[in-house]
């Protein structure tokens, strides 16, 4: 693994791990990867400490966070911070590894399973918060609708991955190189 050097500063380690995904971020994304994940992420460096880290912290964050919104007040602003948290570390696994030149296919798949695992415990524990805090036990439902429209939307955006990846990796050699040489 390479380690990082004395010298680099914060802007080139932006250059080298945010630039060559800055545009698939969403606005989080770039607010969050420009004002905090970059010095995680080299904190991560310097103590040479793995991407994988940095993922399996995004999972713990995230679903501690939404537990934590379950009991309201200090703990759900206790739970807020984790969820903050993990979206900083989701940021801080892909600047490592993206560092190192060692993105891994199978830590991809990872981080897509966490993301779901995370998004559905928020929104059900936020849903389950809402119907008890109100009484109203249809206000869970908003927690769910809310859980659907972004499993919907993510889908949605990553089924043509999804697709296109299934086509290449079934296909015979021939088939594949073909496709590589359109791309």
């Amino acid at each position: 693994m390479e380690s990082l050097p004395t010298m680099v500063t914060i802007a080139e380690l932006r250059k080298r791990v945010q630039e060559p995904v800055r545009r698939y971020n969403d606005v989080a994304g770039v607010l969050v990867g420009d004002h905090v994940s970059i010095h995680v992420t080299r904190l991560f460096l310097a103590w040479g400490i793995s991407p994988t880290v940095g993922t399996l912290s995004m999972l713990v964050f995230g679903v501690v966070g939404s537990v934590l919104a379950l009991y309201g007040g200090w703990l759900a602003v206790a739970g807020f911070a984790c969820v903050f948290l993990y979206y900083v570390f989701d940021c801080v696994d892909g600047e490592v590894a993206r560092f190192h030149r060692g993105e891994k296919l199978i830590w991809g798949f990872y981080d897509f399973l966490f993301h779901l695992a995370v998004k559905a415990s928020f929104f059900v524990c936020t849903g389950i918060y809402a119907a008890k805090s109100t009484g109203r036990p249809e206000f869970f439902f908003f927690g769910l609708a809310a859980l659907l429209a972004v499993l919907f939307q993510k889908f949605l955006l990553d089924l043509a991955v999804m697709l296109v990846s299934r086509y290449v990796l079934l296909s015979t050699n021939e088939s594949r190189d073909r496709f590589a040489q359109q791309m």
